[in-house]
């Protein structure tokens, strides 16, 4: 009973102004948490101290911790769920609010001893977050209240930032011009006084859309149509955006060597979300706008597709943020696709204009072609007299420093040529007569014996002079 009556004593005991010590700074943020130290005034463990934490003048503790029990909050409603003690015996308040920053009194005993501790919590006062827009100038300002003490105050910035800072009074200002995504990220403002440190935070946010590709995108009239990316740099909620007055957006088109002004092919809603097809013609396929996402694919592979596009958030002050995306289209031409045996066929690998210096092109002939095709870079191929093994896919690999870039097929059909007609006649004719000189031999043998008989049996005429004259001239006897 009597111990009882002790502890109770020892909690409503009042604070005494004499009895302590000169108060200690505290700084802390509104919104987070803050950890008031309980200083250590005897090496006895905390496992057998009395600690009772007092906030102002009021007599009630606003907490208590008892050896072996666990801590015991007061009825006050303003500090309900939010104070705590730590395993050193530390007071924590999670968050801390407008109205938190008073006199708070540790008083720590070991029924012989007391000691008490004074703290003066000082608010150190900056956005929680900074949302701007690419381009924007940003100007944060970290502000110690009151201005009766001067602290040391230092800011802490993203790598590879450079920014001026300066100082008014009690509020510590940093300033940075054309803000991109590498100012995205934490903000720190170090305050320190009287060996006490708070590090405050605040987080910039960038609105800003990813660095457009170095290179074109690549494909072919024989692929799939490719994705034409665009996003957001960072993850930023569509209600973030409204809030940073999105207006709305856009995909464009210009075709290559074009002197006509931009298609304009999709335009944002805002409410919801979602593109809207203005141009039928060039159809892009979009998915529903649910993250950072605003990437758009072609619905095919066509030689019209070539050209730039861009995409752009429009946002309120003419602030507008736009990328553009280059879109080559590989196709393979022929001099003649389908034609007979014997002809030569030229092949061309082409993006429509010439290419550049650091593309090249490699041929890839069918497996049945009836020779074999060095694998060099010509553009365009010739293939001289072809033959019907010719006939094929023929494939153009365009690379980039041994990369494959994309690739187009062309089907080539060789077909076995008419005969001429005078080779024909000619044909007939060594016919005609391979077939008529047997005859011809066989009548010529049957008709020579003949005619040497005719010769045996044919009588021989003689003329001769008679013994008795008769008048001149030769007599046949």
């Amino acid at each position: 009973m009597l111990l009882s009556s002790a502890l109770l004593l020892l909690l409503v005991l009042p604070y005494s102004p004499a009895e302590a010590e000169q108060e200690k700074v505290i700084f802390a943020q509104p919104g987070n948490s803050v950890t008031i130290p309980r200083i250590q005034v005897w090496e006895s463990e905390t496992d057998k101290l009395y600690v009772n934490w007092y906030v102002s003048t009021v007599t009630e503790p606003l907490v208590w911790k008892t050896p072996g029990a666990s801590h015991k909050t007061g009825t006050e409603p303003h500090w309900k769920d939010r104070v705590s003690v730590s395993k050193d015996l530390s007071l924590v308040i999670s968050p801390v609010l407008e109205h938190d920053f008073k006199i708070f009194r540790c008083e720590q005993h070991n029924f012989i001893d007391k000691k008490e501790t004074i703290y003066k919590l000082y608010p150190v006062i900056m956005p929680n977050t900074l949302t701007l827009i690419a381009g924007d100038s940003l100007s944060l300002s970290c502000e110690v209240k009151p201005s009766t003490f001067r602290p040391t105050v230092n800011w802490i910035v993203p790598q590879g930032i450079s920014c001026d800072s300066q100082e008014n009074e009690n509020k510590y200002t940093v300033k940075a011009n054309h803000v991109s995504d590498k100012h995205s990220g934490l903000w720190i403002c170090s305050v320190r006084h009287d060996g006490h440190t708070l590090n405050a935070t605040t987080v910039v946010t960038i609105i800003d859309l990813s660095t457009s590709p170095p290179d074109p995108i690549y494909t072919s009239i024989t692929s799939s149509p490719p994705s034409i990316p665009c996003s957001l740099s960072s993850d930023i909620s569509w209600s973030v955006l409204n809030g940073s007055g999105l207006q709305g957006g856009s995909w464009k088109f210009t075709p290559f060597n074009s002197s006509d002004p931009p298609h304009t092919l999709l335009i944002l809603n805002l409410t919801p979300p979602s593109w809207k097809v203005l141009n039928e013609d060039r159809f892009l396929e979009h998915k529903t706008l649910n993250n950072r996402d605003l990437s758009v694919k072609s619905s095919q592979s066509s030689v019209k597709n070539r050209g730039t596009y861009t995409c752009s958030l429009h946002f309120n002050g003419d602030k507008k943020l736009s990328r553009t995306v280059q879109l080559e289209v590989l196709e393979v031409l022929s001099s003649n696709s389908s034609t007979t045996e014997g002809n030569t066929v030229n092949l061309t690998c082409t993006l429509g204009s010439p290419l550049p210096s650091d593309l090249e092109v490699k041929w890839i002939a069918p497996q049945n072609a009836h020779r074999i095709f060095p694998e060099g870079h010509q553009n365009p191929l010739s293939i001289p007299a072809v033959r019907v093994q010719d006939s094929g896919d023929w494939k153009c690999e365009l690379r980039k420093n041994q990369t494959l870039l994309t690739s187009a097929v062309i089907a080539l059909k060789i077909e076995k040529g008419p005969m001429d007609a005078w080779l024909i006649v000619a044909l007939s004719s060594a016919a005609f007569i391979f077939i008529l000189l047997p005859l011809i031999t066989f009548i010529i043998s049957q008709l020579i014996p003949t005619y040497q008989c005719m010769k045996r049996r044919q009588r021989k005429t003689r003329f001769c002079c008679c013994k008795n004259p008769q008048g001149k001239g030769f007599y046949k006897t």
